[in-house]
């Protein structure tokens, strides 16, 4: 699965990405503190806060939040497929 990321910068330290239904955000907190989210509809999928993983600069924190987000993807991709074995095995 390839997904492009296309970041948009709100102002100088705020970003945000949207892919599909996910909205990626990235955003300066600190002097060196950088925060991340990945937002489904309005329910955080994961976060800097419930992770625990605040970066250093920017780029590193935007890579999180897609890193988090190619792992949802993958689970609901796995999660499909599975319906559909189970489909095809009733059959």
């Amino acid at each position: 699965m390839t997904i492009e990321f296309n970041w948009s910068c709100i102002c100088d330290d705020d970003y945000s990405a949207q892919v599909g239904d996910f909205t990626l955000r990235a955003e300066k907190m600190g002097r060196r503190s950088w925060w991340w989210c990945v937002y489904h509809g309005n329910e955080t999928i994961a976060s800097a806060v419930n992770l625990s993983r605040t970066f250093k600069n920017g780029k590193k924190a935007r890579r999180a939040a897609e890193e988090a987000t190619l792992h949802m993807l993958a689970l609901l991709e796995d999660r499909a497929f599975r319906e559909k074995l189970r489909a095809e095995a009733k059959r």
